[in-house]
């Protein structure tokens, strides 16, 4: 935008001159919200399935609510 000092820009030259960088603000903001929504549902599937409401495999005979990796 060095190359516009000193210049009255019309609102298309100043629409076109930001652009890029108000994609790339988006852009980085949809990325962050997507990765945080992503850790949420992690920590959310991680607790729903150590209280037994999603199982990777049936529960055995014995099984006691132990917290197991």
């Amino acid at each position: 935008m060095a190359e516009h000092e000193g210049q009255k820009l019309t609102p298309r030259e100043m629409v076109r001159a930001h652009l890029p960088i108000v994609l790339d603000l988006i852009k980085t903001a949809s990325l962050v919200v997507i990765a945080a929504t992503g850790i949420h549902l992690s920590h959310h599937i991680h607790d729903m399935a150590h209280e037994g409401m999603i199982w990777r495999d049936p529960p055995a005979e014995n099984h006691q609510g132990e917290h197991k990796h």
